[in-house]
């Protein structure tokens, strides 16, 4: 029972991974900056560019950014000051 637990863990983990790497490389591609796949797509058709960036934007901000309901829900600070003094720690 335990082996299941720790592959549905491992298996929602992956997911997560996937679409939080999928909602930022959207959001950030979509930037019309001229080496970016987002300024071809502003030349070519801003309405497609705007309902491609909105959307992505949109996604970014509601799952990453909302502290209620989004990515990072969980009511601790744990997590992240165990990151911030890891990486303070590693970089000094």
């Amino acid at each position: 029972m335990a082996e299941l637990d720790l592959v549905n863990i491992g298996l929602e983990t992956a997911l997560a991974t996937v679409v939080v790497a999928g909602i930022e490389a959207a959001a950030f591609a979509m930037v019309p900056v001229r080496f970016l796949p987002g300024a071809s797509v502003f030349r070519w058709s801003r309405r497609v560019w705007l309902i491609l960036f909105g959307s992505a934007i949109f996604g970014f901000f509601h799952i990453l950014l909302n502290p209620a309901h989004g990515y990072l829900a969980d009511g601790t600070r744990t997590p992240l000051l165990l990151f911030a003094v890891t990486s303070i720690g590693f970089w000094t």
